[in-house]
């Protein structure tokens, strides 16, 4: 990530204005996870009734505690938030081999009628649920085709660390055991190299760097007791090293959260910003934003330039932090990526490149009259959008190239206006020298 000075606060100094934002939605998710069924289908939902007649999952039994597609699919609808509609839809990809069986289906509930703690903090995991690397790849396969603005992977993708002799999305076969780099490589191909060719995308995730903790921190500043903050920049900079469209993340988050008072997991609070993004306009940032539910955390950050949460802020990593402690209220200290682009930045430039529909493109001739009607088909999307989305402030289309009979260049240039982190205000004082309108008289003896 380039150097900057992401540490949100005020300063007194001099003065801004914040653009106005108006609506640009983009709320369809893609969700890979485990779910009670056998069934592969990859299917889309426009409710979570839907999707658990489906997968016949019964809310608060093991068929949901112990599968993260539908712990993660009630998070994305945002099931119990009043005021959030969470994800217009979602499309599954269900990664379990095996279907649950009806004699573990139970459910413990407390006097009040609710379940003791969190669904997932109970979880049972087995073999049939666990996330591979060719599952990934196969339903990464899978959703290549569909019609998805954000991505979500329930599942640990650390289990995902391909195997000696697994193939890899290049064809190749590992040797030995992998890293945590090469399932980031394969998500990355297909967000930059198979998604943006068909529908693009953004990948929201969460980091469960558990292991050495105490070990993984920068030295001098306050410590996270929940993340390896080492781990998390050497990943996180890798993304950004791979990320050759500077569109493939909009959120990366590491805080387990407390939703309308109760304790859930990272993955679980991950996919709970994910149905807060995809209910949001795209023009709009995330940083300071109120998060809808959100209760608290299970640890709180210090932004001091040496402290775990500046420095997972300054890499691009979501904090969650208090917003108002009266109102009991959190949001996200700063929603800048690792590339240094703000997430509205990010879903609006995508926004803009679904709406250019390419793939209807593919199969002209390179004829100058197909090339011009495609310049003027691109042209009027960015009117339109111009128009609807007013955090981009230009797109300028630049001068076509014939690179071979197959193959034009097209030059793109978005320029975007700013998402104000700091505010200054500039304040001068002076004292009136003007002379007082009362008097006095003074008595001698």
């Amino acid at each position: 990530m380039n150097s900057m000075d992401i540490n949100t606060r005020i300063e007194i100094e001099n003065e801004t204005v914040k653009n106005i934002n108006e609506p640009g939605q983009a709320g369809k998710v893609g969700l890979i996870g485990a779910f009670p069924s056998i069934d592969q289908t990859t299917y889309v939902f426009t409710s979570l009734s839907e999707l658990r007649d489906t997968y016949g999952i019964v809310p608060k039994s093991d068929s949901e505690k112990n599968f993260d597609g539908a712990l993660a699919a009630k998070r994305i609808f945002m099931e119990g938030i009043d005021d959030c509609e969470g994800a217009s839809s979602i499309s599954t990809v269900n990664i379990c081999t095996s279907a649950l069986k009806t004699s573990n289906i139970s459910v413990t509930v407390n006097e009040s009628g609710d379940i003791e703690t969190e669904d997932d903090e109970e979880r049972e995991v087995d073999g049939d649920t666990l996330l591979t690397y060719t599952k990934l790849k196969n339903a990464l396969t899978k959703l290549a085709g569909e019609d998805i603005d954000l991505l979500f992977i329930a599942p640990d993708i650390q289990d995902a660390i391909p195997q000696k002799g697994e193939t890899l999305y290049n064809g190749e076969t590992r040797d030995s055991k992998g890293s945590i780099n090469d399932v980031i490589d394969l998500i990355l191909y297909y967000l930059n190299n198979v998604y943006s060719t068909q529908k693009p995308c953004n990948w929201i995730s969460y980091l469960n760097l558990v292991t050495d903790i105490s070990t993984g921190q920068e030295t001098g500043g306050i410590a996270s007791n929940i993340i390896n903050v080492k781990e998390a920049l050497a990943l996180v900079k890798h993304i950004t090293d791979k990320d050759t469209t500077n569109l493939a993340t909009a959120g990366i988050y590491y805080q387990p959260l407390y939703i309308n008072g109760t304790k859930v997991s990272r993955m679980s609070a991950a996919a709970h910003m994910t149905g807060f993004t995809a209910s949001l306009p795209v023009t709009q940032s995330l940083t300071s934003q109120v998060i809808p539910g959100v209760t608290g955390v299970e640890e709180e950050a210090y932004f001091g330039e040496k402290d775990a949460g500046g420095i997972l802020m300054n890499a691009g990593i979501q904090v969650i932090k208090s917003h108002n402690r009266l109102s009991n209220t959190w949001d996200v200290k700063n929603s800048i990526q690792p590339n240094g682009f703000d997430v509205n930045h990010i879903r609006a430039v995508t926004y803009l490149l679904k709406k250019y529909d390419l793939i209807n493109s593919l199969g002209e001739e390179t004829y100058d009259i197909n090339i011009e009607a495609l310049k003027a088909q691109l042209e009027a999307v960015n009117k339109e959008v111009l128009s609807d989305v007013p955090v981009i402030k230009e797109i300028t289309l630049g001068t076509h190239k014939i690179i071979s009979p197959w193959k034009i260049y097209l030059p793109v240039k978005i320029t975007l206006y700013g998402t104000i982190d700091i505010i200054k205000l500039g304040v001068s004082m002076e004292i009136s020298d003007e002379s007082s309108s009362t008097s006095a008289t003074i008595v001698s003896s």
